[in-house]
């Protein structure tokens, strides 16, 4: 059995998958989702072997969503192995060293480079 295979095993186990394949606008993929506790969640947005992104998010942040662009306090794109492999390496969520705060989005607003300081 492959890292990979181990991998899908693992998901196949511990997460949700929703199927992205015929949604209009929307690059094919595959969604593995998991609810941590009331607050957390995580998820991995499978694109392909060498192109998928974790993430954990807080569900009480009113613009949190699955595809981590809310409420995100951890993500990691790269391959599946390795983004699988740093996300189950994260310590719960009520664990003292968990990443707990938010990560602000960037502002659309654009600055010229002398302001960003």
């Amino acid at each position: 059995m492959t890292a990979l295979d181990e991998v899908f095993d693992k998901l196949a186990g511990k997460f949700r998958a929703i199927s992205l394949m015929d949604l209009p606008h929307i690059p094919p993929a595959m969604l593995y989702t998991r609810a941590l506790d009331d607050l957390y969640m995580e998820s991995v947005l499978v694109r392909a072997e060498d192109d998928s992104t974790a993430y954990r998010i807080r569900v009480d942040e009113s613009d949190a969503s699955v595809y981590g662009t809310g409420g995100l306090v951890w993500a990691s794109e790269g391959s599946l192995v390795d983004v699988f492999g740093e996300l189950m390496s994260l310590p719960h969520p009520s664990s003292p060293n968990a990443p707990r705060l938010v990560i602000p989005k960037p502002s659309s607003l654009w600055l010229p480079e002398s302001a960003r300081q």
